[in-house]
């Protein structure tokens, strides 16, 4: 299928613009939001019934938006129920859907949660919804702010739902303990409470603010500073914490408190991996395949983080099995970073990464399936090849940290094996390869053998493989890697690969890690066993 690129709401996302990837726009979709009163411009309709309606193929769940002008006569939760029958809300959904009701004669406010979605929407987080996001910003004249937040909750909640998470309150707290203990000034600066703090609030940092948050000397401190200062919500946009760019970048985003706990709330708690090298490092999660990954650039300073890096190199998606996107943008990061950049097989498109090593388990699409009894159940048919590290007895790397392996035996002879064993020409070949592979280790000469086959089921075979034959070398596993990029980084050590080869590749290395001979579709592994000994007595 084409997909294209819509903008679809200037929010920030740690400094991700939100798009969407769509097929064409059909005619006749449902309306998704009933603006009654004209509180929404005519423009902003189109995109939040876009939103909505990706949403609803993405999870099977049919939320809409209505904004009366008064609760004809009733009391605000009749409204909504009488609301939600009219509308058939949820009724093709198998009752699976949701309703923010507002009364602007009243200002009165309802969101009213289908009965498949009380374990997911619980009071807790619906109440935590209209204390810092709805009440406030309609309360502020500033309703569409409150709308667009609110959503992003209530998709994420849907989405970490899948995951099998509950709905985990414990950054509301955090928040409130950073707060009292930065009450009066210092790090906090000047913080807007109440029905005020739904304005945007971005300004200049105070003179503490600015001392406070400043670059940091590791990358796990600044990130934990990035997170107080998403919790403090302070709205000092141009503190030392971010490079110069992303100074100006976040001048420009409609930032509030209530924004800042969302994305807080997103990040709270993940797990992660930091990979950093020289000045630059990427930050990615491991247990949430929603988060984008974050970027950072080391100063004489210490670490900062870039969020224009960010906005350069990742894209939010929805409406589909993978949530966000990696973008070769070209810069120093997507070079530097290059063997991280792992392709999603998806129909249409060849240039959807994500980061190798990172949780990448692919989200199910249940808007055409049947309703289910609840959105924990098993992902038994994603729709999307999900590559996590998951087979136990595997080590995964990336095709960099593969020739770093190489690299490092310098001093001694190796021999450097790229194998299958789904390709039926390998697996004839396997006795004779484990057979090569002692002998080399009985000789002192290293075997490093990686794995390149991306089935899953080939993956899933590749430990009881090498365990039935007696195998002495470890079970690596390759990341599937962007085009090209196993040829170039072979190509530094001097092994070519090319575009397109035939496996089993062999190499075979001096101690000075020179080639000194090589060959693809290899059969003859009594004429790789002499030139390896042949090394060996020549050290």
């Amino acid at each position: 299928m084409k997909l294209r690129r819509v903008v679809l709401l200037l929010v920030l996302a740690s400094g991700i613009l939100i798009l969407v990837l769509f097929r064409s726009a059909k005619r006749g979709l449902r309306e998704h939001l009933d603006d009654r009163v004209g509180l929404i411009p005519e423009a902003d309709e189109f995109q939040y019934n876009q939103y909505l309606h990706r949403v609803q193929t993405e999870s099977g769940i049919d939320i809409r938006i209505v904004l009366a002008p008064d609760s004809r006569g009733s009391t605000l939760e009749q409204f909504a129920l009488t609301t939600m029958r009219d509308l058939g809300i949820g009724r093709e959904t198998g009752g699976r859907g949701l309703l923010i009701l507002y009364d602007t004669l009243a200002r009165t406010m309802r969101v009213e949660v289908g009965p498949r979605l009380e374990g997911i929407l619980t009071d807790a987080f619906v109440g935590y919804l209209m204390r810092k996001h709805l009440d406030a910003f309609f309360n502020s004249g500033r309703p569409e702010l409150g709308l667009r937040t609110t959503l992003f909750m209530i998709h994420w909640r849907i989405r970490m739902a899948r995951l099998g998470e509950e709905y985990d309150p414990s950054f509301e707290e955090y928040i409130r303990d950073l707060r009292r203990v930065t009450s009066g000034g210092g790090a906090s600066g000047r913080r807007d409470t109440g029905p005020g703090a739904a304005r945007l609030i971005n300004r200049s940092g105070d003179t503490a603010a600015a001392k406070h948050f400043r670059p940091q000397p590791s990358v796990d401190a600044a990130y934990r500073l990035h997170q107080e200062w998403l919790a403090l919500g302070g709205g000092q946009v141009d503190v030392p914490l971010f490079t110069p760019a992303s100074r100006q970048y976040l001048h420009r985003l409609p930032l509030s408190p209530a924004l800042n706990e969302y994305l807080l709330a997103a990040e709270y708690r993940r797990r992660y991996l930091v990979d950093e090298r020289g000045d630059l490092a990427l930050l990615y999660y491991t247990d949430d395949p929603f988060l984008s990954p974050k970027f950072f650039r080391r100063t004489p300073d210490g670490w900062q983080m870039d969020v224009v890096a960010e906005v350069r190199n990742s894209q939010e998606v929805a409406g589909m099995w993978y949530t966000w996107r990696l973008r070769v943008s070209g810069d120093d990061f997507s070079q530097v970073f290059a063997d991280l950049y792992s392709p999603m097989l998806i129909p249409g498109m060849d240039d959807f990464y994500r980061v190798a090593g990172g949780d990448n388990r692919a989200l199910p699409i249940r808007g055409a399936s049947k309703s289910v009894e609840s959105e924990l159940g098993h992902n038994r048919n994603p729709g999307a090849e999900s590559l996590t590290d998951g087979v136990p007895g595997i080590e995964y790397l990336t095709v960099r940290r593969a020739a770093e392996r190489i690299r490092a035996a310098r001093g001694r002879p190796a021999v450097v094996l790229l194998y299958g064993i789904w390709n039926e020409h390998t697996q004839k070949q396997l006795p004779e390869i484990v057979r090569v592979a002692r002998a080399c280790r009985g000789r002192g000469i290293d075997f490093f053998a990686f794995h390149t086959d991306h089935l899953p089921r080939a993956i899933e075979a590749l430990p009881d493989t090498l365990r039935k034959y007696g195998a002495p070398f470890p079970t690596v596993q390759l990341y599937r890697w962007r085009s090209g990029m196993l040829d170039a980084t072979m190509d530094e050590l001097g092994i070519d690969v090319g575009m397109s080869w035939q496996p089993p590749l062999v190499a075979v290395l001096n101690p000075e890690g020179e080639v000194v001979w090589q060959a693809q579709g290899v059969t003859d592994w009594e004429a790789v066993e002499k030139i390896a000994l042949t090394v060996a007595r020549e050290r």
